[in-house]
C-alpha cells in the first residue's frame, strides 16, 4: 500500500482506476469540485473545475471511469453527468 497526496485535496469523494490507462481519477469536493486524472505514481495529468463545466453543480460524491466516459454523481442537485474523455464538456443529456 502507498499513499497518493496531491495538496489540493481537501475532501476526497470518489476514486476510479481507468481500465485503459490505469490512471487514478479522483473526484475532490473542497474547497471547490474538482475532478483529478492522476498516474499511478500521484502526478497530475489533468484536472477539470466541474463547477464551471457544469454551469454550477458543486455537491460532487461519486465518479466512475470506462474506457470512453467519466461518470459524476452529483448529490444535492440529483443528477448523473456523463462526460467523453476526449472532452470535458458535459454532454447535453443529463440524467
Amino acid at each position: 500500500m502507498r499513499y497518493v497526496s496531491v495538496p489540493a485535496f481537501g475532501d476526497p469523494e470518489g476514486v476510479d482506476v481507468d481500465p485503459v490507462t490505469g490512471n487514478i481519477w479522483v473526484l475532490n469536493d473542497a474547497p471547490t469540485t474538482v475532478l483529478y486524472e492522476l498516474t499511478p505514481d500521484g502526478v497530475v495529468v489533468n484536472l477539470w473545475q466541474l463547477e464551471q463545466l457544469t454551469g454550477g453543480y458543486q455537491d460532487a460524491n461519486s465518479v466512475a471511469v470506462t474506457r470512453d466516459w467519466v461518470i459524476v454523481g452529483f448529490d444535492i442537485e440529483r443528477k448523473i453527468v456523463v462526460f467523453t474523455k476526449e472532452d470535458p464538456h458535459p454532454l447535453t443529456q443529463q440524467f
